[in-house]
């Protein structure tokens, strides 16, 4: 090409631009007129234009890009322009604070500015159960809107978040704590609730409903005073905590027989009995004494059990069955008071449960033997020992800080530390029970790589495996000393992977890959606890598995807030089955007894009855014995054993049912009864049979001749008892025959009578008429009744003759009767 450089300026205007660089002349510039510039006297013919050839070039270039920077301008503002549809909005900020905006919200087309900021975003459409929570970006306010809305936002707002409202039915409340500062608000229903508050934890809940029947416990936080609500003080129906007022429990009404007793004690180790018969007018948990439906007025007892109060249950000897085998003669039970036993037993709720999956662990703090080390397992896995590495542990129900419930639980301090071993499975389901009791409050079940089961970092009912399960930034359980029932499982989705109570309470899926490791105290979290219960599955429970055993858990929990147990005494060799009795029965009760017995003679034999005895006393009862049923069963036993002994055996046969209640009337002095509280109203033998076979043999051999001849007796008495019937229904009949013939003879003579009667009418009628008509032939009446009976004669003759004729009878005739007369003929 031309090197532009080597280009003279030869042109009018590159001239004047050369002069006026130089400084020369004054003149004004002016551009060349377009026909100055193509003249053929300024410019030579071979320079078009006059631009040489690289002049040439630069103009082509030129004009390109001012036709390039045109199309790209053409380009830009094409591009600024827009089509938006129905629910486009776009922001176009002029400022960058966005104090100032331009809005274009569609449908239509629009030329926006092609530099500036722009946003787009949709009109806001909420449905009828949707909000949304704005914030105003210049004055940082924030405020929620409900749907069904249907809008463009105002450029100056944005969306925060949104969320579905909460429909919160008529039993059904919403808690929502902060996650900063732990501050709670409640919300109660029916009404619609929008969660806004991203700092807030909010958990649905369903209020209790309060009934005739169930009361709530409440605790005031600030006071710590415990309350009992009823329908005496609160309206029926659902019932909310508040702020300041936490619900702890419910409880059911209580019912005492007229014929019971029921025995509370407080706190204070104050004793109070209640009868049924006997209520009293005055007490706490008493509500509606006056209302005839609770019974009282028909002889019955229904309240509550008062905050601060148990109910005393004791362990009685049952004899309401008869024994299978009679007491020995010579072995007496050893007695062992409950306060020497080397732990206690375990819960009776815990004795009974069943699940439906065997579990791989199940520890239960009252296996646990402080004196071996060892704690046993009842599930399918081995016992476990050298549980206790340091520091020192009891087993006890005591401990500090009590709860509503005192279980039975292994206790220790932060300075305890108690190996569990390797019990995790890979697959798993972990339930347990436990509570801080001190001012150390990091993890209880803990193991390593960051697991923690119920307690974590001072707060109760939270859960760490791996990751955190729940929230852990509060406490789900308050106070954070009550007990924490909580199960977790290791691959279920949150929130059904923790449960607490009956609540699901995660918030994410947990690590797969843990430790099998557990401990308690094992590392630097260390904290002041009571472990009651753990329970591991080597498999993952469904959300139905999980509520059961929460069942459980709920029923362990109200054993112990509502029972206190009397402490007992065990009768070590025996197999006398024990009753729990909570309800005293003060009608008389049976008592079964099978004893061994041995006559003066030396014949040991056992015998079957029944004691029948009452209680009267029931104070008296508790300040002497635990077991009433017992005592009253061992000392009717020993009557028996001394009454039998001063008899031989054919006495005791002859009257055994006297000899028996002689000696336990001869005991009227005795006040082994009268100072526990009881009477003994009878006692009865039912059975008895000697022990050695050949003096069984024996006896059986006279039962068999007795039996025969009382049979025999049986069948003669029975024979003469027939013959008295027969010869007693034959006296009766000819009674009855003797009054059927009087009868008889009575009618014949009535029917004769009646003919004879007839008959002499007749006659008479006939007599009458006969004399009657001969009156005029015969005037003499003698002689008309002479004819008359003449006439009469006759018939009677020939009636006779006739009878005679017909028959084969013999007629023997005298002279007399045939008026004959017999006279010899004179020759």
């Amino acid at each position: 090409g031309v090197n532009v450089a080597q280009v003279p300026l030869r042109s009018p205007l590159a001239e004047l631009a050369g002069a006026s660089g130089r400084g020369e002349g004054a003149a004004r510039l002016r551009p060349p007129a377009k026909s100055e510039m193509c003249r053929s006297d300024i410019f030579d013919e071979d320079e078009p234009c006059g631009l040489s050839a690289g002049k040439q070039v630069i103009c082509v270039g030129c004009t390109y890009c001012c036709g390039l920077l045109g199309l790209i301008a053409f380009i830009i503002v094409i591009s600024a322009w827009h089509n938006l549809l129905p629910d486009d909005q776009v922001l176009e900020y002029k400022t960058r604070d966005r104090s100032k905006v331009n809005s274009f919200e569609g449908p239509g087309d629009f030329q926006m500015h092609p530099f500036r900021k722009k946003t787009w975003r949709k009109a806001l459409r909420l449905n009828s159960t949707e909000w949304v929570q704005l914030r105003n970006v210049i004055t940082n306010e924030y405020f929620v809107k409900n749907g069904p809305l249907y809008e463009f936002m105002d450029p100056l707002v944005d969306v925060v978040r949104t969320g579905n409202t909460i429909l919160l039915k008529v039993d059904e409340y919403v808690r929502m704590i902060d996650r900063r500062t732990g501050v709670e608000e409640i919300v109660e229903g029916p009404s619609t609730f929008s969660p806004i508050w991203p700092d807030r934890l909010v958990v649905v809940e369903k209020a209790t409903v309060l009934t005739k029947d169930i009361a709530i416990v409440t605790r005031d936080r600030d006071t710590a005073n415990i309350d009992i609500v009823t329908t005496c003080n609160h309206e029926p129906g659902p019932f909310f905590p508040t702020i300041t007022k936490e619900i702890i429990e419910t409880r059911r009404k209580i019912h005492i027989a007229p014929y019971e007793a029921l025995v509370l004690r407080d706190t204070d180790g104050g004793t109070k009995i209640i009868t049924g018969s006997d209520p009293p007018l005055e007490m706490d948990g008493l509500c509606g004494i006056a209302d005839p439906t609770d019974g009282v007025g028909a002889g019955g007892f229904a309240f509550f059990l008062p905050a601060f109060n148990r109910i005393l249950r004791m362990k009685w000897s049952d004899y309401s069955a008869p024994p299978a085998t009679a007491a020995s003669l010579t072995t007496n039970p050893v007695i062992v008071d409950s306060g020497s036993r080397r732990r206690p037993t375990p819960s009776r709720v815990v004795l009974a449960q069943k699940f439906e999956f065997d579990p791989t662990t199940w520890l239960v703090a009252a296996d646990y033997d402080k004196t071996t080390d060892v704690w046993m397992n009842r599930g399918t896995g081995g016992s476990i020992s050298d549980v206790l590495r340091s520091g020192s542990v009891s087993v006890t129900a005591v401990a500090p800080n009590a709860p509503t419930s005192q279980l039975v639980a292994v206790v220790g301090q932060s300075s305890t530390y108690l190996e569990l071993g390797n019990i995790l499975p890979y697959s798993w389901t972990m339930c347990s029970i436990s509570r801080y009791t001190g001012g150390a409050k990091k993890s209880i079940i803990a193991g390593p790589g960051n697991v923690a089961h119920g307690h974590a970092w001072g707060f109760a009912g939270v859960a760490s495996y791996g990751t955190n399960a729940t929230d852990m930034l509060y406490d789900l359980i308050r106070p954070d000393t009550e007990w924490v029932p909580i199960c977790g499982t290791s691959s279920k989705d949150n929130p059904h992977n923790v449960y607490l109570y009956e609540n699901p309470v995660g918030v994410q899926r947990v690590s797969k890959s843990l430790s099998n490791r557990l401990y308690v105290n094992g590392d630097v979290n260390r904290s002041d606890f009571a472990l009651a219960e753990l329970i591991i599955w080597d498999r993952v429970l469904d959300s139905s598995q999980i509520l059961d055993v929460m069942a459980y858990f709920r029923s362990r929990l109200f054993d112990a807030a509502t029972y206190v147990d009397q402490a007992v005494e065990e009768l070590v060799g025996t197999e006398t089955p024990r009753k729990d009795v909570v309800n005293i029965d003060l009608r008389t009760q049976k008592s079964f007894y099978k004893y061994q017995v041995r006559t003066n003679d030396n014949v040991r034999m056992i015998i079957d009855g029944t004691i029948f005895w009452q209680i009267e006393d029931v104070m008296k009862l508790l300040s002497i014995t635990a077991d009433p049923s017992g005592d009253v069963w061992y000392k009717a036993r020993s009557t028996f054993i001394s009454a039998v002994s001063k008899v031989d055996l054919e006495t005791f046969m002859s009257g055994f049912n006297s000899i028996i209640q002689d000696a336990f009337e001869a005991q009227a002095d005795d006040t082994f009864y009268s100072d526990r509280g009881i009477k003994v109203h009878s006692i009865e033998v039912t059975k008895y049979s000697p022990t050695d076979p050949d003096t069984a043999a024996t006896l059986q051999e006279i039962i068999e001749e007795t039996t025969n001849r009382i049979n025999k007796l049986e069948a003669q008495r029975s024979a003469n008892d027939v013959a008295a019937a027969k010869l007693a229904a034959d006296i009766e009949l000819e009674k009855k025959k003797l009054q059927l013939i009087n009868t008889q003879a009575t009618n014949e003579r009535l029917v004769a009578a009646r003919e004879g009667e007839a008959e002499g009418v007749e006659m008479a009628k006939s007599a009458s008429t006969f004399i009657n008509d001969l009156s005029s032939s015969l005037p003499d009446v003698d002689e008309r009744l002479s004819l008359y009976k003449f006439h009469k004669k006759l018939e009677n003759q020939n009636e006779r003759t006739k009878h005679l004729a017909s028959g084969r009878a013999t007629l023997f005739m005298t002279a007399d009767e045939l008026n004959f007369n017999l006279q010899s003929a004179e020759l």
